[in-house]
Parts: structure tokens; sequence; C-alpha cells
């Protein structure tokens, strides 16, 4: 019985420390809900998002565009170094 009576007080306070937390998340969800339809309901809060997908693409391609011309660079060096070790042996095959 003693034992049981000193355990109660951790399970309440745990139930709470649950109890609060869910609260908290509860909370953030309709906080960052608030704010999405803030931003709708600005009138060009929307538009503004869509701007920033668009940015968002841009920069996606730039970088794609970018990476690609770098992998081309690489591609061509190598195929050089290729050639270069290839002419040299022939021409010591010749000798």
């Amino acid at each position: 019985m003693c034992a049981l009576g000193n355990f109660t007080p951790l399970l309440q306070w745990g139930d709470r420390r649950v109890a609060d937390e869910s609260n908290q998340i509860e909370g953030q969800r309709n906080r960052r809900e608030t704010e999405s339809l803030k931003e709708c309901s600005a009138g060009r809060g929307e538009r503004e998002i869509k701007n920033n997908s668009s940015e968002k693409k841009k920069k996606k391609k730039k970088k794609k565009k970018k990476k690609k011309k770098k992998k081309k660079k690489k591609k061509k060096k190598k195929k050089e170094r290729k050639n270069r070790v290839f002419k040299s042996s022939k021409s010591r095959e010749r000798k």
C-alpha cells in the first residue's frame, strides 16, 4: 500500500506531461493553419507563395544545368586524357 502511494504522484505527473505535450502539438498545428489562412486572405500572399515556388523551380533548373555542364566538362577531360595515352602508346609501338 505504501509503495502504491509513492508511485501515484509520478503517474499523475506523467499523465499531465503527456497532456501538455499533446496540447503543445495541437497549438502548433492551429498556429500553422491560421498563418496559412492569413497569407491567403492577404490577397497578394497567395501570389507571393506562387512566385516563391517559381523561383525555386528556376534555381533548381539552374543547378541542374550547372551540374550537367560540369559532368560534360569532366567527360571531355576524361576523353582527352584517354586519347593522350592512346596516342603515346601508338607512337611507342611504331618505334
